[in-house]
């Protein structure tokens, strides 16, 4: 009855099957969501940047918000291809690629939250 619960899995229990089919799926969402959120985020830049009103705060706004989400969907590739790779490093093998990485993922969340909150004071 003694039994010790681990919270998380040891690097041996991550290569097993079982966690192999999770890193699966967590790779093919984020592939599918970078297949996605790549076209869209560009689309919707190219809309904005031919408008007309290109000064206006909003548009300005957007055009940044779309730029944020763009990199934000690309960065998930590196994280995609190691979980198919059976977690090995790849780019994160390389601790300057893996700073540069960590720093710019951070720097793109923040981002991303900081471009809502003025455009949520234009929103009447």
């Amino acid at each position: 009855m003694n039994e010790t619960l681990l919270t998380t899995p040891s690097a041996d229990l991550v290569l097993t099957p079982r966690y192999r089919a999770y890193d699966t799926l967590i790779g093919v969402i984020l592939i599918l969501c970078t297949a996605v959120g790549v076209p869209a985020n560009i689309s919707a830049l190219i809309f904005f940047c031919r408008k007309r009103s290109t000064r206006q705060l909003s548009t300005r706004l957007y055009i940044a918000v779309c730029v944020v989400d763009t990199c934000s969907s690309i960065i998930h590739l590196p994280v995609a291809a190691g979980l198919f790779n059976k977690r090995h490093g790849g780019l994160f093998n390389v601790k300057i690629l893996c700073v540069g990485w960590y720093t710019t993922f951070l720097f793109l969340q923040r981002m991303s939250m900081f471009l809502v909150v003025p455009y949520s004071a234009l929103i009447p």
